[in-house]
Formats: structure tokens, C-alpha cells, sequence
């Protein structure tokens, strides 16, 4: 019996692949989007009546813009501005300036209508509008290759290092690390370069950038010591001073399709076609992957045959007291019992979707140590390649690779540890709430998500148990889905601890807009959800449990000017 339930378990996983390989096949196909249509009449009739084409500024940044001794442009923006040339019906006119601080001061001065690339900062708001995100870019710390005293952005404390004049970056650092001896520069080759002689002990740069010049330049000696915690968020600019031209490019970068943009990644090296490039690193990448998943997989489907075996003997006995029951006690009791199954089924699906959610925060958790292995293996093994491998540098490679690895563990500790029974007699509820913010703060950060907590109370609040951090992290993930769903740009959470008639009190607030007043006396409403078929519909009806059952609190809602605002009051 449970062989063929197996077998039939691993024919649907093989029906529901080759499902999905239709459907990627089926997206993969081009979509045709008619042209301009959806733009305004309004935004139509200022295009047609440009008496000279759009000006685009450009400068040599690879693989953004390359261009050759001849003039002759080419690169990641050129492409993505044609494909927005034929969105929109009409040609741009480029220009190209001989450095980024040239072509920033044309654009303050209003020389160019048009950036193709620029990160939104403070100051340049000031003369420009900026669309939505076109290209992220991960910024590395470079170095001498025998340079191990530069790891990370704390080593170059009080160190030079090579910008590019008027860069973004170059504002970054100078108002965040104002101790770091920044030496400007008029191009990234020559702050590439200048490393590479000693000018300076490092530069900061985009990978893809940095490897197009030491290929073309020759550099050899240069390695990546880190990551830098400021990524470039490249949009394309416009004069502020023509509002409606922003408004023009936002709906085109809106409109291209997925795959075009895609393709262009992957045509530049901004993404690595991992049907064609079957490295070790996605090697190691698929290992985990399928070490993780493969035994959760196993683990739910018995776990599934075991409650569907325990859902039969209820069943059965419950037929049973039917029929055996003939008065009004025997009828409540078996109301009682059913509600029971019920509840225990609901728990049991609350508790695998949070599982789920733990796989994934731990996943996110795991990507920045396994990069930093993945670069340390690079690293040696180019070493062997040079016959450079020395006692030193594996002591390096051993203290780092052990730091990684111990990052990893202590991770995989805290979600086990936070989602084990515990043996303590008192829980303080201080400490839940910091421990439930540390488990989802890596995931919010990454969704520019910022949390606020602010304890009021001056009395310390203590719990038999420690369930109420499920809770807490239940009502975070729904409201990181609202700011998310409903494109908020200056996403907050804000949690306050404090002191209502000797009872404590945990609001929790967003600033996503609040719930629509249709259907707030359903959202704690068992298998109710608003996120189609994503949700199980059970997150705040057993959160709603937890709190009146467990903790012999209450559990509400209600909407403020910002959002929804959930309260959890408990003796």
C-alpha cells in the first residue's frame, strides 16, 4: 500500500518538472508589446513634438558602455536603449564624454537630457529624476594580490584607497569611513591601475568592470579581498527640469519584457547561464541544495502518510461514536473531538509553512559564506597555477575558511534552537522580540525592509514559554509581503514594548497602507488569504491561538494613518 502511495509520489514530482519545463519554455518565447502603447496622449504628443532628438550622455564604463579608439559605442546601456528606442518610436543622440565627472558636470549644467546609468543619491535629486532599478552591482574591495592585511572594509581603516572622482562610491565612503584616505581619480583603470603600482592599497570596484581592464590592460596582480555593504543600483536619469520625459522612460523600462532584459545580462556578464557554464561552484550550490531539500522532501511525505493514517483512525472511531452516541453528551463530546482533529491539522500545516520559511531564511543566511568560500577556493587555486602557495597564505585560507564555516553552523544553531522546546521555566519578552528581529533581519535587509524596536516599559515581562516569537515573526512576514505587494519605497516596521494595566503590550506597525475595511473581520478567519496561492490561510488564525490558548493573552487589529497595527496583550 504505502509502495504505490512512493510511486505515485515520484510520478507527480516527474509530471510537475516537466509542467514547469513547459512553462519556462512557454515564457521563454517572445512577447510582442505594441509600441507606445502605454503611454498617455498627453506623453505621446510631447514625443512627437521634440524638435531635436533626445540627448544621452555616455562615458566608457565597462561593460555598461565600451568605446572603441574609433568612437564607435557598444555595450549593456547602448542595447538596453535600443530596445527602449523601438519601445518608444524614436532615435537618441549620444554623447561621449571622457570621464564621469565630465559627464555629471553636463548633466548638472543641463547640457544632456539623458544619463544612461547613474546611482540615485541625495545630491544629484536635486537636478535629476531617476526610473526604477535597471542593473544591481555588487561592489568588491580590489587589492594587491599579496596583500593579505586588506579583508574587509574595517582593515582599510586609516589606509588609501583609489576612487573615481565624483562617484558615488566616492561619496559613500568619504561620509561613512571618513578615518579611509581617499585618492580621487579620473577613470576606475587608473584607480585599478594605481593599486596595482603601490599608489594605493586598494580600489573599489564592480567585478565585471574591474576583470574588462585588467583583460585589456594587462594587470596581473590584483585579487578581491571582500565585499563592500553598498551596492550600485544603476537607473537611468533624465533632467529634472522635464518631468515628463522621466515619467516617459519609467513606463518603458517598465514595459520590457522580462526576457530581453534577461538576455542582455546574460549577452554582458552581469548573470551566468548555468545551463552552459556547469561549474564547481554550482556544483557545491546544487549539492546543498539538494542535500537540504531532498531529506525535507522525504521527511513530509511520511510525515503526510502518518497523518493520513491518524486522519483514517479518527475518522473510524468517529463513525463508531455515531453510532453509538444517543444522547445530547455523547454529541458534544464528539463535536469536541472533531474540533480537536481539526485544530491539530491546522497546526500541523501552520508549522510546515513555517518550515518552509525557515528553509528560506536560512538559504539567504548561507549565500554571503559560501560566496566568500567560493572566492577563497579561486584564490587558491590560481596560487597553484603560480606556484605561489606558501605557508602564510594557508594560514589565511584555514582562518578564513573556518570563519565561514562557523558562520554557516552558528545560523543553522539558531533557527534550530529557536524552533526546539526549550527546558527554561521563564522566557523574557524583551529577548523574544530582539531574537524573533535578529532570525528575519538578514531577509528584511535584503528588501530594504528597516525594523524599529523601542522597549517603553521599565518592567521586565517574562513568559512560561517562548511560542509568542512565532507569532511575532508570523505578523513580520505578512507585513513584509504588504510593503512589498503594495510597492512601498520607504518600507518600515516599527515594534514597541510596553506597559498597559500591568499587562504587556507588543505593538507591531507597518507603514504598507493598512487593510482594506472589506475584509478585516476575516483575516483571522481560518484558511483565509489575500495571497492567492501563496498562503495557507492559517498564519494569524493559529497565531490567534497561540496567543488566547498559550499565553492567555488577546490578539487584534486595526488600522493607523500609516498601516496596519497588530497588538498582542499578555498578563
Amino acid at each position: 500500500m504505502y509502495k504505490k502511495r512512493y510511486l505515485f509520489f515520484i510520478a507527480f514530482v516527474v509530471f510537475l518538472s516537466f509542467f514547469v519545463l513547459l512553462q519556462l519554455k512557454e515564457l521563454s518565447k517572445p512577447q510582442h508589446v505594441t509600441t507606445k502603447n502605454f503611454l498617455t496622449q498627453k506623453e505621446k504628443t510631447w514625443l512627437r513634438t521634440l524638435k531635436k532628438p533626445l540627448s544621452v550622455g555616455i562615458t566608457n564604463i565597462p561593460n555598461q558602455v565600451i568605446i572603441s579608439p574609433e568612437g564607435k559605442a557598444v555595450g549593456f546601456s547602448l542595447d538596453l536603449f535600443h530596445l527602449l528606442e523601438q519601445e518608444l518610436g524614436i532615435s537618441f543622440r549620444y554623447i561621449s564624454f571622457p570621464s564621469w565627472h565630465t559627464l555629471m558636470d553636463a548633466a548638472k549644467k543641463g547640457k544632456i537630457d539623458i544619463v544612461f546609468a547613474a546611482q540615485k543619491t541625495q545630491e544629484r535629486l536635486g537636478y535629476l529624476d531617476f526610473t526604477d532599478v535597471i542593473l544591481t552591482q555588487q561592489n568588491k574591495i580590489i587589492t594587491q594580490r599579496d596583500n593579505f592585511s586588506v579583508s574587509d572594509i574595517e582593515s582599510l581603516q586609516a589606509k588609501s584607497v583609489a576612487l573615481v572622482d565624483k562617484s558615488a562610491i566616492y561619496a559613500y565612503i568619504q561620509n561613512k569611513y571618513p578615518s579611509i584616505r581617499i585618492i580621487p581619480y579620473e577613470t576606475e583603470l587608473k584607480a585599478l591601475q594605481a593599486v596595482a603600482a603601490g599608489a594605493a592599497e586598494a580600489t573599489i570596484s564592480e567585478p565585471v568592470r574591474a576583470s574588462y581592464y585588467m583583460s585589456q590592460y594587462n594587470i596581473q596582480n590584483l585579487r578581491v579581498a571582500g565585499d563592500l555593504d553598498y551596492l550600485y543600483q544603476l537607473r537611468i536619469a533624465s533632467q529634472g527640469s522635464l518631468p515628463v520625459l522621466n515619467v516617459i522612460l519609467s513606463k518603458a523600462v517598465s514595459n520590457l519584457p522580462q526576457q530581453e532584459l534577461q538576455a542582455l545580462y546574460l549577452k554582458w556578464g552581469y548573470i551566468k547561464d548555468k545551463e552552459r557554464y556547469f561549474d564547481k561552484q554550482t556544483l557545491i550550490y546544487l549539492a546543498i541544495a539538494f542535500g537540504i531539500i531532498l531529506p525535507f522532501s522525504i521527511y513530509l511525505y511520511f510525515i503526510n502518510l502518518s497523518l493520513e493514517r491518524e486522519v483514517k483512525r479518527r475518522k473510524d472511531a468517529e463513525d463508531k461514536l455515531r453510532a453509538l452516541n444517543q444522547n445530547l453528551q455523547q454529541q458534544v463530546r464528539q463535536e469536541v473531538e472533531k474540533q480537536r482533529e481539526q485544530e491539530l491539522h491546522m497546526l500541523q500545516q501552520n508549522r510546515l509553512a513555517q518550515m518552509g520559511n525557515m528553509m528560506n531564511m536560512i538559504a539567504h543566511q548561507w549565500k554571503q559564506p559560501l560566496n566568500a568560500l567560493s572566492m577563497l577556493m579561486q584564490t587558491v587555486r590560481h596560487k597553484y597555477k603560480q606556484s605561489k602557495l606558501n605557508d602564510d597564505f594557508i594560514e589565511y585560507f584555514d582562518k578564513n575558511a573556518k570563519k565561514q564555516l562557523q558562520e554557516m553552523t552558528k545560523v543553522t544553531n539558531d533557527f534550530m534552537h529557536y524552533f526546539r522546546p526549550k527546558d527554561k521555566l521563564e522566557f523574557s519578552i524583551d529577548e523574544i522580540i530582539g531574537h524573533s528581529i535578529n532570525l528575519v533581519k538578514p531577509i528584511f535587509q535584503a528588501k530594504n525592509i528597516s525594523i524599529t524596536y523601542e522597549n517603553k516599559s521599565t518592567k521586565t515581562f517574562t513568559l512560561q514559554n517562548d511560542i509568542i516569537g512565532q507569532v511575532i515573526i508570523n505578523i513580520l512576514n505578512n507585513a513584509k509581503d504588504a510593503l512589498i505587494e503594495n510597492n512601498i519605497e520607504d518600507k518600515n516596521i516599527y515594534i514597541t514594548l510596553s506597559l498597559l494595566e500591568d499587562k504587556a503590550e507588543i505593538t507591531i506597525e507597518d507603514n504598507a497602507g493598512g487593510i482594506p475595511q472589506d475584509i478585516m473581520h476575516k483575516i483571522f478567519d481560518p484558511y483565509f488569504s489575500t495571497k492567492d496561492d501563496t498562503g495557507t490561510g492559517l498564519g494569524l488564525y493559529m497565531s490567534k491561538i497561540i496567543i488566547e490558548n498559550y499565553c492567555e493573552g488577546t490578539l487584534c487589529v486595526r488600522n493607523t494613518d500609516k498601516g496596519a497595527l497588530f497588538s498582542i496583550t499578555v498578563a
